[in-house]
């Protein structure tokens, strides 16, 4: 009797180690036990520190800066006088210019109007004249060649008045447009005028504004000849204007009575200002 063998069954790998782990936890890796992980805290920025309010800069007034002020706030209304006062120059200006132009537009729809009528006072003339000659004709018992002769004659004299009537009218068209070319002309010459005067009156009250915040010096006055005080110029000095000047600066004149002394001698505004430089007035 054959002695039965049991089979050979393979054999098993228990994947899981004594401790039960799988994977990296097996017998051939070290043993990890599991421990909670921290939880990361943001990292903190650094503060910064608060602003601090502005100081305002501490200002000495001396009173220069209320005198610069209050010249400034003079200049700025001489400046705004002065603007209103251009306008009001150009606004007459446009108004002469309208006025003018309306005129213009007037005259030449009177113009076209007794055009029209001129030239139909000369056809009803023509048919009365052709009528006539025509009922006299035929009393005379003349007919042909001097009839017609007659009545081109009538037309003829009826094409001397349209052209006549014509003519009158491009001579009094011409003369409009002159009267109104030089009513404009006029106008923009009486505003540049003005602007010239407005300039000057303009130029005048700045030296004004301006000398009245300067002091009158101090120094020793020069009773004649010699030089004032203020750096003389070479040039100036020698001048009669510059010792016309002089007279009045030692006479306690003002800075504007000086200017208005020497403009009224014919010099102009540079040499003005050049010797009331001169003067230590500017």
């Amino acid at each position: 009797m054959a002695k039965f063998l049991a089979p050979q069954l393979p054999t098993m790998v228990n994947p899981f180690d004594r401790n039960g782990y799988l994977g990296a936890n097996s017998p051939s890796m070290p043993y990890k036990p599991w421990r909670p992980q921290p939880t990361p805290q943001p990292t903190p920025q650094p503060t910064r520190p608060a602003p601090q309010p502005q100081q305002p800069p501490v200002i000495v007034d001396n009173g220069f800066a209320a005198q610069q002020a209050y010249l400034d706030r003079l200049i700025a209304l001489q400046n705004e006088q002065r603007e209103r006062e251009r306008q009001e120059r150009e606004r007459i200006k446009q108004e002469r210019i309208a006025a003018a132009n309306r005129v213009y537009d007037s005259g030449v729809g009177k113009l076209n109007n007794a055009t029209l009528d001129a030239q139909r006072q000369a056809y009803i003339k023509r048919m009365q004249d052709e009528n006539s000659m025509e009922q006299q004709l035929q009393a005379m018992g003349v007919s042909g060649g001097a009839s017609e002769s007659t009545l081109a004659g009538i037309k003829t004299a009826y094409g001397n008045n349209r052209a006549d009537i014509e003519q009158a009218k491009l001579n009094e068209l011409g003369a409009l447009e002159r009267a109104k070319l030089d009513a404009i002309s006029a106008a923009e010459a009486d505003q540049a005028n003005a602007n010239i005067a407005a300039d000057r009156d303009y130029t005048k009250g700045l030296i004004q504004t301006y000398a009245s915040f300067i002091p009158k010096p101090t120094a020793t006055r020069v009773v004649s000849g010699g030089s004032s005080r203020g750096g003389s110029n070479n040039n100036i000095t020698s001048t009669a204007a510059y010792k016309r000047a002089l007279g009045l600066y030692n006479s306690d004149s003002t800075a504007q009575e000086i200017a208005n002394e020497l403009e009224r001698q014919g010099n102009n505004e540079a040499t003005i200002a050049q010797i009331l430089g001169s003067l230590g007035l500017l």
